[in-house]
């Protein structure tokens, strides 16, 4: 029995969809990118001495929270207190990381079948007088 082999079409239709995806998914990023969306917000941004787990900020090799709490940073003249200084963290590398990942499969998967597709054998067309009448 003669076995048929997929048409390039059976690789083509779901390498346009995942590539479709991946396009999407990139300019959601893009978009994404360029907002202020991942930023502590100003109004939960953590003093520095709560922040210390994640951040140190230094200053010639001081802690800038040590510096601040033994009155050596002025500003205006003025010592800073300890609550005048906070920080903000971007978290754009953890909440796109998901996104991120689908983007690479989706790309990768519309390369992959779009590979397979152009190494199918090509078919070979048969005229039509020589189509068998029981197929038509």
């Amino acid at each position: 029995m003669n076995r048929r082999s997929p048409s390039r079409l059976t690789f083509v239709a779901p390498a346009a969809v995942c590539l479709a995806i991946g396009l999407a998914m990139s300019l959601q990023l893009a978009r994404q990118m360029r907002e202020d969306l991942y930023w502590t917000p100003l109004d939960e941004a953590p003093g520095l001495s709560e922040a210390r787990p994640r951040a140190e900020v230094l200053v010639d090799g001081d802690l800038l929270q040590d510096m601040v709490d033994d009155g050596r940073v002025a500003v205006d003249g003025r010592p800073l207190s300890p609550g005048a200084t906070t920080i903000r963290f971007n978290n754009v590398d953890a909440v796109t990381r998901a996104q991120m990942i689908i983007l690479a499969a989706a790309t990768g998967a519309g390369i992959a079948f779009l590979a397979a597709a152009a190494l199918l054998p090509g078919r070979e067309r048969r005229p039509a007088s020589e189509v068998p009448s029981d197929v038509l």
